[in-house]
């Protein structure tokens, strides 16, 4: 069985560092952009597949993973320039294909609609749609009691406060029984992830910001 060569880098963008995961190095460019608060760990067994035959790329946003966040605005809008930044200096030159999980969705299709001669193909996966603020327009009691942005917000906030430790004790990071057949180190690496209080700084920025998104 080929093995796939996956090839990891910091990548300095607005003179903050992303983490980059490149996996395989022939065929279409394949870019994932994840979901608010997801991992491209989460992607793992997907990728190991499409990196047979295809280069495949994913990253973590400012303030997931690796990538270094500095109280800034989290909008698609920065997603969008910074994949368009990655793209140069990773020099990939030919149309990709870009992947979009929920959050995620909604840059690529902003990115889509900015850069649509970059672009080969797109995929939504459970995307967040373009119209989803509509929802905020409807009386919907039993999803609004708990799950407004308005909570999430100081419940992330309050998050991105803590210590890691706090968090640890809080959350009880656990993986799913998928998850727990990756690789030793792929499963360490999703639970510090959750445990990061700077992840919880750059998703309430996300949120708070991504009404402004609208319409694209």
């Amino acid at each position: 069985m080929k093995r796939v060569i996956t090839i990891s880098r910091n990548v300095v963008i607005n003179n903050k560092l992303l983490e980059v995961h490149q996996k395989g190095s022939n065929g279409t460019p394949i870019v994932i952009v994840t979901g608010l608060g997801c991992s491209f760990d989460d992607w793992y067994d997907i990728t190991e597949e499409l990196s047979k035959a295809n280069r495949v790329i994913l990253f973590h946003r400012p303030g997931q993973g690796l990538s270094e966040f500095r109280d800034e605005n989290r909008t698609t809008e920065a997603t969008v320039e910074e994949l368009k930044e990655l793209l140069q200096q990773l020099d990939i030159q030919e149309p990709i294909v870009l992947v979009g999980h929920s959050y995620g969705g909604l840059c690529v299709q902003h990115f889509a609609k900015v850069y649509p001669e970059l672009l080969r193909g797109l995929v939504l996966v459970d995307s967040t749609s373009v119209d989803f603020a509509i929802l905020d327009t409807l009386q919907l009691p039993v999803l609004d009691e708990d799950n407004t942005d308005e909570t999430w917000i100081e419940k992330y906030q309050l998050y991105s406060s803590m210590t890691t430790d706090a968090l640890r004790e809080i959350i009880n990071p656990t993986l799913t029984e998928k998850q727990k057949q990756f690789p030793a180190e792929i499963q360490q690496r999703l639970l510090e992830f959750q445990v990061n209080p700077t992840l919880y700084k750059a998703m309430s920025s996300e949120i708070i910001h991504w009404k402004r998104c609208y319409p694209l």
